[in-house]
């Protein structure tokens, strides 16, 4: 979710001045969170371009936003990913890439991050 969050970002509406990277924002400014950049933000993570599942700070991550704004489907959609995750991990072996220089294609959009395809092969457990 941090590497490839699927919501790259969503309009907000200040409510206080503020000031960002020394530009001054107005109350009732509209701007452009953008999680996905805030997801990889050297100031928060360690080699940010790494996937590493075993890093800290695993859910510092901005894909279910945060405080006020946290997706209220966000234990629903872990719960969901680590039950599919197990079920696909009990009955393949060997997932891989079917290509392993494999660029992923997305979908043209500034709010979702949706890859078109990810060819990979396995073989059914037995």
């Amino acid at each position: 979710l941090r590497m490839e969050s699927p919501v790259q970002g969503l309009f907000r509406i200040t409510t206080a001045d503020t000031e960002l990277g020394g530009v001054p924002i107005p109350t009732g400014s509209y701007v452009f969170a953008v999680f996905a950049s805030g997801n990889r933000d050297e100031a928060v993570f360690d080699t940010p371009e790494v996937f590493d599942p075993r890093r800290g700070r695993l859910r510092s991550h901005q894909a279910f936003g945060h405080g006020p704004h946290t997706c209220m489907g966000a234990p629903l959609a872990r719960s969901v990913a680590r039950v599919a995750i197990e079920a696909l991990l009990e009955r393949l072996d060997d997932i891989q890439l079917l290509d392993p220089g494999f660029v992923p294609v997305y979908d043209p959009s500034y709010i979702m991050r949706g890859m078109r395809s990810l060819p990979v092969s396995f073989s059914a457990r037995s």
